[in-house]
């Protein structure tokens, strides 16, 4: 059996750390609905999965979770530039439709937890039904 010379061990170690390295960063948004008005609300959420919620005054719901490659840190929030679930429709306790359009990503305010995580909540007041 051969010896193998050192510089191919130093070569064969720097493309596997080198390889290990370029594994994409995952991180997750989390998409909240804040209710801030004076009764609940029924939340339905329509994308991959569709669910109903109820929520009480002064609580939050995640509505959706989504899971990120490649970004990380403050571009976490910055690079969003769109919801990723295709429909939300809220109504109040007097069957009242939310009037603001929430594909507007100016309207969900972004959050860094840490360099991974970041939540985007949409607060959800009387005045916009």
């Amino acid at each position: 059996m051969e010896h193998i010379k050192p510089i191919y061990l130093i070569l064969l170690a720097s493309v596997l750390f080198l390889r290990a390295g370029c594994n994409p960063t995952l991180s997750v948004l989390d998409f909240v609905v804040v209710n801030q008005t004076s009764g609940s609300l029924e939340i339905h959420v329509q994308g991959s999965n569709t669910h109903n919620d109820f929520i009480s005054e002064d609580t939050k719901l995640k509505v959706w979770s989504n899971n990120s490659e490649g970004r990380s840190g403050e571009n976490l929030i910055q690079g969003q530039q769109e919801i990723p679930f295709d429909s939300l429709i809220i109504w109040n306790g007097e069957n009242e439709l939310y009037l603001k359009d929430f594909t507007n990503i100016e309207l969900w305010e972004g959050t860094l937890v840490s360099k991974n995580f970041g939540i985007f909540e949409l607060i959800v007041v009387d005045d916009d039904f």
